[in-house]
C-alpha cells in the first residue's frame, strides 16, 4: 500500500481547503478475485479536529499554538491573538522553517520564544508563542530567594560564633589575666589566698566549660556550607534534613546547666551528629543497640560524642567504600558496658598499646585531647570503679570499650523494680546440680522437677533468708541468699551448711533423686556476685570424678587445675583404628583404659574428660559416616547425654555413655560391611557400561571406587571369577556387534565415535551444521570466524558448514517454521527455545531421531544424574515413549519464592521471623500503624503484590500465601491421588482470597495492585511505602539497591514463607533446571559430537578448576586477562571486553552448583573454587542467606506438572476461562464480590471447558510419565 496525506479535496491547493485526505492502493491477489484489480481506501478528517487538539493544548500551557503549513492558511486555536498571529506568520513566511526550531522574537514591541515541532505524516507545523517575560519571571524569584537564605545564613553563624565567644573564650581570658597578675605579684598575700579560693571554683566551672568546648565538633561552617548547595541544588528534603538535626546537636551541645545526662540523651545526640554526617559524605552506616534498661543511666555529658567524632574521622573517612559504626551496650558482671566499633583500618598492636598507655598520662600536646577529656571525666564521675580501653573491633577496625561498675543506688534501682527483697550487704551463692536420677525424665517432667527443687529451697531456707533461685545456662540451679536476721546464735556458715544438707535430705525423700551442692563464702553484694559466682561453677567442673550426693563450700583460693597430657587415649592403636578394623573387643577395653586413667590421675580436671569425650565422640562419627549412616541414628537417646554435654560431666557418665554408645555402633554396622565387594563389583560395572567409550582402565576404575588396582582387580577376580581387563574386552565386543547388526554405520563410523570420545576429540576434524544466534563479535571477529570457533576446531575437532545465523529470535522461529512447512532440511543441531508448540512441531516433522541411546551412552554423568533426580524435564521432550531433546541445564531453585522484609522496621519494633499467616499479619499491622520510619498509616502499604496479569510470577507474587491454604493457583498440581488439577480452583484458592480481601480492606495492600506489573510492585518496596516484597534469591542485585539508596539506614532480609492456620505451606516450582534444548536431525553423520561438545563445557567451563586453563574465563583477552602482573576479569580494564561468546548450548551451569555454593558462603565457609570465588565477591551477603533460605524450605515446593503443548480445549477456551478467573479473584479481593462468588467461578469454570481441559492434561501427563 501507498499514499500521503494531502490539506484540501485530495488535490494539492493553497486556497480555504478544510479537510486532511489519505488515498491507499493496493492490487487485489486473492484466489477467486479479478486479475488486475486495485483496492482504494480513503481516510479523511476536518481541520477542526486539528482545532481541538489546539484548544486542548493551550488549556494546559501559557502559549498561543496554531497550526502551519507554507503556502496554506494557517489553522489557528479558536481563541488565538490573529494580530500577533498574522504577524508571525509574516515572519515564518520570510524564514526557511527547518524540522525542529526554537527562537526568540521581537513582535510589536515584546519579545517571544516562538517554538516550531513539524509532524513527519502532515507535512505542516505545530507552532507554540510565549511571551519570554513569563519564562523567566520564577527564575527571578528563586534567585533573590537564594541570596535572601545566604544573608540569613550569614547572620545565624555570627551570632553562633558571638554565643560560644562570650561563654567559653571569655572567661579563659580573664582566667588567664588574673594568673599573669598574680605572676607579677600585683596581690597581698591574703588577696592571694582570697583569690585562689575563688580562681578554685571558677577554674573549675571553666574547666567544665573549656573541656566541653574541646568536645564539641568544629564543623558548624562545613554543615552551612552543606545547606547552601543543597538549597542550590533544590534538594528541600536535604535541607530540612540537615537543619534539624543540626538544630538539635547545638541546642544539646551548648547547654551547660548540667555536669550529666541520662545515656538516652547521649545516644539521641549520636543519632543527630551520625546523621548529619551521614548527610554530609554518604559513606556512613550506623547501628546503635542499647538494652533499654541502661538508658535511664545517667553519665557524664558528651561522653560519647569524642569516641564516635574519632571513628567518623579515622576510621571511615579513611576507608574508600562506605563505613559501619556500630555502638552496643551490655550490663555484665556488675559492669555497665558501652561499645563503639568502626570497620576502619584500626591501630597496630603496638599503637593500641601505646594509646592506652597514654590514656593513664598527662595530656601531652600531640595526644589531641577528646579521648583524654572523655577518661578524665569518667573517671571524675565513677572514680577508679570506671575504664576507657581501645582495641582491635570485630568489625575489623577500631574498638572503643567504656565501663564503670553499676553504682549500689543502680542495683537499688533493678532491686526495686523486680520486687527482690535485697540490699547491699553480705550474700551467699548456692550451686545445685541434680544428678543421673533425674536424667530419665524428659524436658517437661525436667522442668517441674527443677521448679520443685527451687519451691523446696525457698520452703526449708526461707525462714533464714531470702533466698532467689534461678536455672542459668549450664544447667545449675543458682540460689542467692541474704540473711534476714544477724543476730541468730547460729553462725552463718553452719546455718547455711545446715539448711543445704536438710535440701538435700528432703529432695531425696520426696522427688526420689540427689543433688550434689557448692556453696560459697559470705561476699559484699553485689561487687563480688560475679567472681563468687565464677569461683563455684568452675569448683563444678573440677569435680568429675565420681563423687556425688556432696555439699562443698568454696574457698576464697582457688586450687589451680591439674597439668600434663592423657597417655593411654593417644597410645597406639589409636580408638579410631581399633574402629575401622572392627576390633570392637579392643575399642571396648581402650574405653575402660582411658577412664581408668581418668580415675587414678585426673579425677578432678574437667577438661581431662572432656578432651577424651570428644576424641571418643569423634572416632564415633567418622565411622558412622563412612557406613553412611548418621551418629543420631545409631544413638537413639544416647545422642541427647552428647547434644546437652552431660556426657562429660564426671569420669563416670562418660565410661558409661561410651560403652553404650559402641555397642550400637558395632550392632548397626555389621550388616553394613557384609556386601562390600560384591557392591564393588556392582559399581565398576555400573560405570564401565555407561562409560565404555571413555578411558575405563584399571586405573581410572580403581579412582572411581577409592581402592588401589591391585586391590581392585583381586576383588573383582574373586567375587566374578573374570579379570577386569577380559570383562571390558568382552563387553566393547558385544556392543560392536549389536551397533554392526542394528544400524547402517559401517565398522570405520562406529570407531571414529568412539575414539573421539576416548580421546576427546575428532582427528581428523568433522564439518556440522547447527544454529547460532547474533553475539557481539570484538577484537575483528565475525560469525564465520571467531575465538569460539577457532576453539572448537583447535580442543574439540569440530568445524562449522552449512549453518544457520538468524537475525534474532523471532526470525529464528519464523524460519524453523516455514523450514517444518516447506520440508526444508534442517541444522545437524537445532536448538530449541522452552516452547512445547514448537517442540510438537518439531518432532511431527520426522527430521529428528529419538535420543534415549545416544542419552544413555554419551551424555554427561552430571547431566545424567540431574535426569534422573529430576524426570520431569522431559515431560516436554516425550512423544510415543520416546525422548527428543537434549535438554540444555539451568541452574535450579532460582525462581523460588522467599519474602524480603524491611530487617531495620524488624528491629526497631522488636519482632520475630514470621513463622505463620498470624505471625505475618501482626508485622504488618505494626508496619502500619506504628511505622518506625514515623510514616503515617494512611502511607503504607505492609504488602507489595501486583494482580495486573499474574499472581504466581517472579516478583509481588502470591503462590505462598495459597500455599498456605494447601494449593498454588494458576498452575497444574498434583491432588492426593496423584491427579493433576487446576490450582486456581481448589477449596484453598477461596481461603486464600478471602485473605486478600481481608487485607486489601484493612490497608496491608494498596488499592493500585490491580494496575501494577512485577516492577511497580517492587517499586513500593523500594520507596519505602512497602515492608514486605515476595520475591526471589537475587533481590539483592535487584531492586534492593534502589531500597539502600531512596531510603537511607534501611536493611533488607529474607525470610522463609509461612505456614497457613492448618499448617499447610508450599510456594510454587516450576524449573526443573532446564533452559532450552538440542535436537538431532536424522541425517547428521555425527550425532554423537553435540553429546561431546556439550560434556565438555560442563567438565571443564561450569565449575573450573584451580589452575586450569579456564580458571579465569573462556578465552584470555576477551573475558579475562593479565594486567599489571595479575589475572583480572574487569571489564574496566580489559580493552575490548566480551564474554559473549557463541557457545552451541549457551553458557554451561551445573543445576545444583549455584545454590550449593550460595549455602555455603552463608555458612561461613571458605570459598576455595575460581566458581565460589567469583560468587563470593560478586554476590551480596543477603543473596548468600537467602540461597540458604531456599534450601531450607526446598520440601514444601509444588512443581507445576504441565509443561506440554495446549490441548484440544485450551486452544479454544483458555484465554476466556483466564479472563473469567483474574477478574474473579480481583473483585472478590477489592470486595467487590462476596467471597463465596468463588464457588459460582469454580462451577462456570468446568463447565465451561475446565473439565474437559482436566481430563486432557491429565491424559497428556500419563503419557508422559509412563503412568
Amino acid at each position: 500500500m501507498s499514499g500521503q496525506w494531502t490539506y484540501g479535496d485530495g488535490a494539492e491547493s493553497k486556497e480555504d481547503m478544510h479537510s486532511f485526505y489519505w488515498f491507499f492502493t493496493d492490487s487485489l491477489a486473492q484466489p477467486g478475485m479479478l486479475t488486475g484489480s486495485n483496492l482504494v481506501i480513503e481516510a479523511s478528517f476536518s481541520y477542526e479536529n486539528i482545532q481541538n487538539m489546539l484548544d486542548t493544548y493551550k488549556e494546559g500551557g501559557q502559549g498561543d499554538p496554531f497550526f502551519y503549513h507554507k503556502g496554506n492558511s494557517p489553522i489557528l486555536n479558536r481563541s488565538a491573538d490573529k494580530q500577533l498571529s498574522e504577524e508571525l506568520i509574516r515572519y515564518l513566511d520570510e524564514h526557511s522553517s527547518e524540522d525542529t526550531t526554537q527562537d526568540v522574537v521581537k513582535l510589536n514591541g515584546k519579545k517571544y520564544l516562538v517554538s516550531s515541532v513539524k509532524s513527519s505524516y502532515l507535512d505542516w507545523h505545530l507552532v507554540d508563542v510565549v511571551p519570554l517575560y513569563q519564562i523567566l519571571q520564577p527564575i527571578s524569584l528563586s534567585r533573590n530567594l537564594f541570596y535572601l537564605f545566604m544573608i540569613l545564613l550569614f547572620v545565624v553563624g555570627i551570632s553562633a560564633s558571638i554565643l560560644l565567644y562570650r561563654n567559653i573564650q571569655y572567661p579563659i581570658k580573664k582566667l588567664i589575666q588574673g594568673l599573669r597578675r598574680v605572676q607579677r605579684g600585683d596581690y597581698s598575700i591574703q588577696d592571694l589566698i582570697e583569690n585562689v579560693f575563688q580562681e578554685k571554683i571558677r577554674a573549675k566551672e571553666a574547666t567544665l566549660k573549656q573541656l566541653q568546648a574541646q568536645i564539641n565538633p568544629h564543623f558548624l561552617y562545613n554543615c552551612l556550607g552543606y545547606i547552601i548547595n543543597m538549597a542550590q541544588m533544590k534538594d528541600e528534603q536535604a535541607v530540612v534534613s540537615m537543619a534539624h538535626n543540626l538544630s538539635a546537636y547545638y541546642r544539646y551541645t551548648t547547654r551547660v546547666e548540667r555536669e550529666t545526662s541520662s545515656l538516652k540523651e547521649e545516644i539521641n545526640l549520636l543519632v543527630n551528629y551520625l546523621d548529619i554526617q551521614k548527610l554530609r559524605n554518604g559513606r556512613i552506616e550506623y547501628h546503635i543497640d542499647i538494652p533499654e534498661d541502661m538508658l535511664a543511666q545517667f553519665v557524664p555529658r558528651l561522653m560519647l560524642q569524642p569516641i564516635v567524632e574519632n571513628s567518623v574521622i579515622h576510621g571511615v573517612a579513611k576507608s574508600y567504600s562506605s563505613g559501619e559504626i556500630r555502638i552496643t551496650g551490655e550490663s555484665s558482671n556488675g559492669f555497665c558496658k558501652i561499645y563503639i566499633d568502626d570497620d576502619g583500618p584500626g591501630l597496630s598492636p603496638d599503637q593500641l598499646e601505646a594509646l592506652n598507655l597514654k590514656m593513664q598520662q598527662p595530656l601531652q600536646e600531640e595526644m589531641g585531647c577528646g579521648l583524654w577529656n572523655t577518661n578524665q571525666r569518667i573517671m571524675h564521675l565513677f572514680g577508679n570503679q570506671s575504664y576507657l580501653l581501645f582495641g582491635p573491633s570485630p568489625l575489623g577496625g577500631f574498638r572503643t570499650e567504656m565501663g564503670h561498675r553499676i553504682a549500689s543506688n543502680e542495683w537499688a534501682r533493678k532491686l526495686a523494680n523486680y520486687d527482690l527483697p535485697f540490699y547491699a550487704g553480705d550474700c551467699a551463692l548456692m550451686l545445685v546440680r541434680m544428678e543421673e536420677e533425674f536424667g530419665q525424665y524428659d524436658n517437661n517432667d525436667q522442668t517441674l522437677l527443677e521448679y520443685a527443687v527451687i519451691n523446696m529451697a525457698e520452703e526449708i531456707m526461707g525462714e533464714f533468708m531470702e533466698v532467689w533461685g534461678v536455672k542459668e545456662e549450664h544447667g545449675y540451679l543458682v540460689f542467692l541468699l541474704q540473711l534476714k536476721e544477724n543476730d541468730t546464735d547460729i553462725g552463718k556458715e553452719t546455718i547455711l551448711e545446715k539448711l543445704s544438707v536438710q535440701l538435700q535430705s528432703k529432695v531425696k525423700q520426696f522427688l526420689k533423686g540427689s543433688l550434689s551442692i557448692v556453696i560459697t563464702e559470705w561476699f559484699a553484694f553485689p561487687d563480688q556476685l560475679y567472681d563468687r559466682f565464677r569461683q563455684a561453677s568452675a569448683y563444678f567442673r573440677q569435680i568429675v570424678g565420681d563423687e556425688r550426693e556432696f555439699v562443698m563450700r568454696v574457698s576464697d583460693v582457688e586450687t589451680p587445675a591439674a597439668q600434663g597430657p592423657l597417655d593411654v587415649l593417644y597410645t597406639p592403636p589409636t580408638f579410631i583404628h581399633l574402629l575401622e578394623s572392627g576390633q570392637w573387643d579392643a575399642a571396648e577395653e581402650k574405653i575402660l583404659a582411658v577412664c581408668a586413667e581418668l580415675d587414678e590421675k585426673w579425677s578432678e580436671s574437667w577438661e581431662h574428660c572432656m578432651e577424651a569425650g570428644f576424641l571418643i565422640t569423634a572416632s564415633f562419627t567418622n565411622l558412622a559416616h563412612r557406613n553412611k549412616l548418621t551418629l543420631a541414628n545409631l544413638m537413639g537417646d544416647d545422642i541427647e547425654w552428647l547434644q546437652s554435654g552431660e556426657a562429660f560431666t564426671t569420669i563416670s557418665k562418660l565410661r558409661k555413655w561410651s560403652l553404650s554408645v559402641l555397642g550400637k555402633l558395632k550392632e548397626g554396622t555389621s550388616n553394613e560391611i557384609k556386601d562390600i565387594r560384591s557392591e564393588y563389583v556392582k559399581k565398576i560395572q555400573d560405570f564401565t557400561d555407561k562409560n565404555l567409550h571413555l578411558d575405563v582402565s584399571l586405573r581410572v576404575l580403581a579412582d572411581h571406587v577409592n581402592l588401589h588396582p591391585t586391590h581392585l582387580s583381586k576383588i573383582y577376580k574373586i567375587e566374578t571369577g573374570e579379570g577386569i581387563s577380559d570383562y571390558i574386552s568382552r563387553l566393547r565386543m558385544d556392543r560392536a556387534c549389536h551397533k554392526l547388526v542394528t544400524t547402517t554405520k559401517k565398522v570405520y563410523e562406529i570407531t571414529e565415535a568412539e575414539a573421539a570420545f576416548a580421546k576427546g576429540k575428532y582427528d581428523p576434524p568433522i564439518e556440522f551444521s547447527s544454529v547460532l544466534m547474533p553475539k557481539k563479535y570484538v577484537q575483528g571477529d565475525t560469525k564465520e570466524n571467531n575465538v569460539h570457533d577457532r576453539w572448537m576446531l583447535e580442543t574439540l575437532g569440530m568445524k562449522h558448514k552449512d549453518t544457520w545465523y538468524p537475525a534474532n529470535d523471532d526470525q529464528y522461529r519464523q524460519k524453523l517454521q516455514l523450514a517444518i512447512a516447506s520440508g526444508e532440511k534442517l541444522p545437524d543441531f537445532v536448538s530449541v527455545p522452552t516452547n512445547a508448540v514448537l517442540t510438537n512441531q518439531l518432532i511431527d516433522s520426522g527430521q529428528f531421531i529419538a535420543i534415549d541411546e545416544l542419552f544413555d551412552k554419551y551424555a554427561s554423568q552430571t547431566l545424567k544424574d540431574h535426569a534422573a533426580a529430576h524426570p520431569e524435564l522431559w515431560y516436554p521432550f516425550t512423544k510415543d515413549g520416546k525422548k527428543y531433546n537434549m535438554p540444555i541445564m539451568e541452574y535450579t531453585d532460582n525462581d523460588d519464592t522467599l519474602l524480603w522484609l524491611r530487617e531495620d522496621w524488624m528491629e526497631k519494633l522488636n519482632l520475630e521471623a514470621p513463622k505463620t499467616i498470624a505471625d505475618l499479619e501482626n508485622i504488618m499491622d505494626k508496619f502500619k500503624n506504628e511505622n518506625p520510619d514515623g510514616l503515617s498509616p494512611d502511607k503504607v502499604f505492609p504488602l507489595a503484590i501486583s494482580l495486573k496479569n499474574n499472581t504466581n510470577t517472579w516478583m509481588g507474587q502470591l503462590d505462598w500465601l495459597f500455599g498456605a491454604y494447601g494449593t498454588i493457583e494458576e498452575q497444574w498440581n498434583k491432588d492426593a491421588n496423584g491427579n493433576l488439577e487446576y490450582g486456581s480452583v481448589n477449596p484453598g484458592a477461596k481461603q486464600a482470597l478471602a485473605k486478600l480481601a481481608e487485607w486489601m480492606n484493612k490497608g496491608y495492600i494498596h488499592a493500585d495492585s490491580a494496575l501494577w506489573d512485577e516492577g511497580k510492585s517492587a517499586e513500593s518496596w523500594t520507596k519505602g511505602q512497602a515492608g514486605i516484597l515476595p520475591g526471589a534469591n537475587w533481590v539483592p542485585d535487584w531492586p534492593a539497591p534502589d531500597l539502600l539508596k531512596n531510603v537511607p539506614g534501611s536493611k533488607y532480609k529474607a525470610y522463609p514463607v509461612p505456614a497457613g492456620p492448618d499448617g499447610k505451606i508450599g510456594t510454587k516450582w516450576q524449573n526443573s533446571g532446564v533452559n532450552a534444548s538440542i535436537m538431532i536431525n536424522k541425517d547428521a553423520k555425527h550425532p554423537e559430537a553435540i553429546f561431546l561438545y556439550y560434556n565438555y563445557l560442563l567438565d571443564n567451563l561450569a565449575n573450573p578448576a584451580a589452575g586450569s586453563e579456564y580458571e579465569y574465563g573462556f578465552a584470555k583477552g576477551y573475558d579475562w586477562d593479565i594486567i599489571d602482573g595479575q589475572p583480572t576479569s574487569d571489564k574496566e580494564k580489559i580493552k575490548d571486553f566480551s564474554n559473549e561468546f557463541p557457545f552451541l548450548t549457551g553458557p554451561a551451569r551445573i543445576p545444583d552448583l549455584y545454590m550449593k555454593t550460595l549455602v555455603k558462603l552463608a555458612n561461613g565457609e571458605k570459598p576455595e573454587t575460581p566458581y565460589e570465588k567469583q560468587m563470593a565477591e560478586f554476590r551480596k551477603p543477603e543473596n548468600w542467606y537467602a540461597g540458604k533460605v531456599v534450601m531450607s524450605q526446598i520440601d514444601i515446593r509444588k512443581q507445576n506438572y504441565f509443561t506440554g503443548a495446549a490441548t484440544p480445549t485450551m486452544v479454544s477456551k483458555w484465554n476466556l476461562l483466564r479472563q473469567s478467573e483474574m477478574e474473579t479473584f480481583n473483585k472478590i479481593i477489592y470486595g467487590q464480590l462476596p467471597v463465596d462468588a468463588f464457588d459460582q467461578f469454580v462451577t462456570n469454570w468446568k463447565s465451561n471447558g475446565g473439565d474437559q481441559i482436566t481430563q486432557e492434561v491429565n491424559d497428556w501427563f500419563k503419557s508422559v510419565s509412563a503412568k
